[in-house]
């Protein structure tokens, strides 16, 4: 295909497909619904090649594919994605490549997104932009990036891993072959260590670990995650953590931190000053954080939380349809629950959408927030944004500048300090999408 031209194409080729500078490739396959696509989006797609596949310089390459129920993608959105190749996939400079692939229910992208995801990974993670975070995994063969690239994921390491200063490192996962990474990359997580995980000063550790489905973290995140270390993890000085799971004792972080996440822990949880805790855990299927969100939690606490003043609470919990939101919107609502809510000054409750039988459409310029299903009590002091969205029978969509937070089902007490923001997603029956 010669320069500057536009292709679209429903493919499922038996070769090799190569796709020459300048060329904008657009495809949608093996989908079991229907697709629907609004206007000014490039999506471009080749899947389930028997062959190689080779991207040339300044592509986009985009994706949606084996959807078992309907997409629709809205205006000013790059969907790009390269999937179950059962070759080797060599990605050439200034590429950027993303996906969202085998969703079971139906995915809605609200205006202005980028949703970026390589699926069909056995514990698939998948993060979104303004991350420049890239994910191949399970690949028969080997991975090669070349320059500029940016990688994302080391997991299933048998031994331990030392990071030296200065380094990103993103994620090579799950790999049956060698993988080589070529200059100026970045690469964040190791996960699944036997041993001790140490990270040294000035790193940004990422990772997303042990999810029974697919988790995506948004954009403007430092995201990352240690868990089920068989060892002691040790991170020095300023150094971005997000996540500790599953921890069997307590878990304390020193100031200036930015920790993302501490679940299931068997003890207590003692969270100091000036930190950004954030969590998704026990996802049953995929999560999906669109750009422009803060999404935070702790999760499964039996207990009460407690949370400072300026809290915003947001939630839609148990919807029966999807629920599909559009620009600008703030969604608020406190319901069912089974115990006492108590919120705190300059908290603001709007709507509730819960138990919806059907889909739930809400035009511009709404203000929905919602804390649904707690069985204990929970007191929410100021300064805080909490926001959430659990137990979705379905699917649930939010468009741009949402803040959706939640903190549900604590096993224990979860106490945070003065200026944290706390947000969460958690037991989602089905994929969420913000």
């Amino acid at each position: 295909m010669s320069g500057y031209f536009t292709f679209t194409a429903v493919i499922d080729r038996s070769r090799t497909i190569v796709m020459s500078d300048y060329l904008n490739i657009t495809a949608v396959i093996n989908l079991s619904r229907t697709i629907v696509m609004s206007d000014n989006f490039t999506i471009t797609a080749v899947i389930n090649r028997s062959r190689t596949i080779v991207l040339s310089d300044y592509f986009t390459m985009m994706t949606v594919t084996d959807l078992s129920r309907t997409i629709v993608m809205s205006d000013y959105f790059t969907i790009t994605a390269v999937i179950d190749l059962s070759r080797t996939t060599v990605m050439s400079d200034y590429f950027t490549i993303t996906a969202v692939i085998d969703l079971s229910p139906t995915i809605v992208m609200s205006d202005y997104f980028t949703i970026t995801a390589v699926i069909d990974l056995s514990p698939t993670i998948v993060m979104s932009d303004f991350f420049t975070i890239t994910a191949v995994i399970n690949l028969s063969r080997t991975i090669v990036m070349s320059d500029y690239f940016t990688t994302t994921a080391v997991i299933n390491l048998s031994q331990t891993i030392v990071m030296s200063d200065y380094f990103t490192i993103t994620t090579v996962i799950n790999l049956s072959r060698t993988i080589v990474m070529s200059d100026y990359f970045t690469i964040t997580t190791v996960i699944n260590r036997n041993r001790t995980i140490v990270l040294s000063d000035y790193l940004t550790m990422t990772a997303v670990i042990n999810l029974s489905r697919t988790i995506v973290m948004s954009d403007y995140f430092t995201i990352t995650a240690v868990i089920d270390l068989s060892r002691t993890t040790v991170m020095s000085d300023y150094i971005s953590i997000t996540a500790m799971i599953e921890l069997s004792p307590t878990f304390v972080m020193s100031d200036f931190f930015t920790i993302t996440a501490v679940i299931d822990l068997s003890r207590a949880i003692v969270i100091s000053d000036y930190f950004t805790i954030t969590a998704v855990i026990d996802l049953s299927r995929a999560i999906v954080m669109s750009d422009y969100f803060t999404i935070t939690a702790v999760i499964d606490l039996s207990r009460a939380i407690m949370m400072l003043d300026y809290f915003t609470i947001t939630a839609v919990i148990y919807l029966r349809r999807t629920i599909g939101m559009s620009d600008y919107f703030t969604i608020t609502a406190v319901i069912n629950l089974s115990r006492t809510i108590v919120m705190s000054d300059y908290f603001t409750i709007i709507t509730e959408v819960i138990d919806l039988s059907r889909t739930t459409v809400m035009s511009d310029y709404f203000t929905i927030t919602a804390v649904i299903d707690l069985s204990p009590t929970i007191v929410m002091s100021d300064y805080f944004i909490i926001t959430a969205v659990i137990n979705l029978s379905r699917t649930i969509v939010k468009s741009d500048y949402f803040t959706i937070t939640a903190v549900i089902n604590f096993s224990r007490t979860t106490v945070m300090s003065d200026y944290f923001t706390i947000t969460a997603v958690l037991n989602l029956s089905r994929t969420i999408g913000m």
